[in-house]
């Protein structure tokens, strides 16, 4: 068994259980549209679908309270961020099919626990460490012509702000493209009665087999991985932000974010990488959009996946 796969479920992730107690025992307001992004021509499956996020023009509101979510946690208090650089954010999580066209190898195949989540080619991959996901981001650029976002030096990762390869979104942008400019607690969404409609979580589906678990009151037709892209998006178009796999950012992870406000890029100093967006196995508390979670930067979960972003040629 790979290291860091079932073990560091509860080592590194369920560590923080107090919104994870069982799976391991296991404001509205009129938005903006999303920016049509004209594709280039490439090789399909490598290219991901891409969307440009409309940034705001005042600061939105970062994370939770709990006078407006009985779920909020410590680590989320609310606070204004600004956000002034253009980027576009993947419609999906990346796929196994894109992730073996790109890097040549399969993380899943020959782990029981991992192939126990999912095979399939519209799957989202698992069982890919924050280095990993760093790897495919520069090598996708690569492959595309793009100037890579990473520079690699051992253990060392530094973004190339001005690059405009592939490259994982920040905490900040990410909490942002999930609310879709909106104050869900989910992504699109704020009644946790149907989850199911958003997202592949813990549900009835997954109770059939995991019976002790304590779950969302819908079906959402999966037990472990779904297709990316099955359930309805958010008012940005972008799906499985709520649920399916957590998902890798590119902040480093502390308790407090309160002063992080302009463009913010986590910590410089740390050594847990923050993960968003829940799993198939995330009770609702867990699959909130403004829930933070860490792991292990070589840490490779079966309920662990990513999502790319490229800063836009006009922030460049």
């Amino acid at each position: 068994m790979r290291p860091w796969t079932s073990r560091a479920l509860g080592l590194a992730l369920l560590t923080a259980a107090v919104a994870l107690p069982v799976w391991w025992s296991r404001v509205t307001r009129d938005v903006p549209e999303p920016i049509p992004v004209v594709q280039p021509e490439a090789p399909q499956p490598l290219r991901p679908v891409m969307v440009q996020i409309p940034l705001p023009t005042e600061p939105f509101l970062m994370g939770s309270t709990p006078e407006t979510d009985p779920y909020s946690q410590d680590d989320e208090a609310q606070h204004p961020v600004l956000l002034t650089r253009p980027y576009l954010i993947a419609r999906t999580e990346v796929t196994q099919v894109q992730y073996r066209a790109v890097m040549g190898v399969d993380p899943m195949r020959g782990d029981e626990d991992c192939e126990r989540a999912g095979l399939g080619d519209d799957l989202p991959v698992v069982c890919v460490s924050w280095f990993d996901a760093v790897a495919y981001c520069n090598r996708l650029s690569e492959l595309e012509g793009l100037t890579p976002a990473y520079v690699v030096e051992g253990d060392a990762v530094r973004w190339t702000r001005e690059a405009d390869g592939y490259r994982l979104p920040t905490e900040a942008e990410w909490e942002y493209a999930a609310r879709a400019g909106g104050m869900d607690r989910w992504a699109g969404m704020d009644d946790e009665a149907d989850l199911c409609a958003i997202g592949n979580i813990a549900d009835l589906d997954a109770q059939e087999v995991y019976e002790d678990w304590t779950v969302a009151p819908c079906g959402d037709g999966a037990v472990r991985l779904a297709a990316v892209g099955s359930y309805a998006a958010n008012p940005w178009t972008l799906h499985d932000l709520t649920g399916n796999a957590w998902e890798w950012t590119w902040d480093r992870y502390t308790s407090d974010i309160r002063d992080l406000q302009l463009d913010p890029e986590g910590p410089s100093t740390g050594s847990l990488q923050v993960i968003r967006g829940g799993s198939w196995g995330s009770i609702p508390a867990a699959a909130r959009v403004t829930r933070r979670y860490w792991g292990q930067p070589s840490g490779r979960l079966v309920i662990l996946g990513f999502r790319v972003a490229r800063s836009s040629p006009s922030a460049l």
